[in-house]
């Protein structure tokens, strides 16, 4: 981040300006002037904002496949037939005697049946993730929720911390009052996804993007969003609003 996005924007910029150069040369601007200092700013913006796509991208990309994937079913809706007959298909098809060295996979299909054939668990994982459903004292879904609030608020207060370090040492001074208010946010949206008996509206909305996903799933997102939302406003601000105003 000290280096490489100036260095990206700059062969962005020489890039655009090659081409405009053969095909409308009268809108490539002298250096130096104020419309060259434009085109170097939506030029580092661009690349800004390519690599936060590019790093939201990944982070679905990388969260795997969840439970209603391995069994093939719809997250929104599915039947308890479909998916006894989808665990009894891919049970024969993955299991050990016939797929050797599978066995951690077969497992898995096991703990996703487990989970989505019953209503409390189904609700637990969809709401908190498998890491809630380990509760062995927990009988009910709010058990299990009211379990997982503090490992996931613990997340945000670690967030707390590292804003307040970076204050303390003076590292990423633009947009500190932001940085607590989306802070702020998203715990709050985390908080209603365990305690509150409806989904939030923006994790429907992103389930509509993403219908293989479940709510927790979503919040994994929103939390790397909200870190690249840190990122942006530290890499791009500056050039909408000078520190200085």
């Amino acid at each position: 981040w000290l280096f490489l996005p100036q260095f990206a924007s700059n062969c962005v910029l020489k890039t655009a300006h090659w081409i405009l150069q053969r095909t409308a040369p009268h809108l490539v601007p002298h250096p130096k002037t104020a419309k060259y200092v434009l085109h170097q700013r939506v030029a580092y913006i661009f690349v800004i904002a390519m690599y936060l796509l590019y790093t939201m991208w990944t982070t679905e990309a990388n969260l795997g496949s969840n439970y209603y994937q391995i069994l093939g079913v719809s997250p929104s809706s599915f039947s308890a037939s479909e998916l006894k007959r989808n665990y009894r298909q891919l049970s024969l098809a993955l299991h050990p005697d016939k797929n050797p060295g599978g066995e951690a996979l077969f497992i898995q299909l096991k703990d996703a049946y487990k989970v989505l054939s019953d209503p409390v668990l189904q609700t637990v994982y969809d709401r908190a993730g498998a890491a809630a459903i380990k509760c062995d004292s927990c009988s009910s879904a709010s058990d299990y929720l009211l379990a997982a609030i503090p490992r996931r608020l613990g997340i945000y207060l670690a967030y707390v911390i590292g804003s307040v370090a970076l204050q303390v040492f003076r590292i990423g001074k633009y947009g500190t009052y932001w940085r607590y208010i989306a802070i702020g946010a998203f715990a709050a949206l985390e908080l209603m996804m365990v305690s509150s008996s409806t989904t939030p509206g923006l994790v429907k909305a992103l389930q509509w993007l993403a219908p293989h996903r479940t709510g927790y799933e979503i919040a994994q997102i929103l939390q790397q969003a909200m870190v690249c939302f840190f990122i942006a406003l530290n890499q791009i601000g500056p050039q909408f609003i000078p520190q200085e105003k």
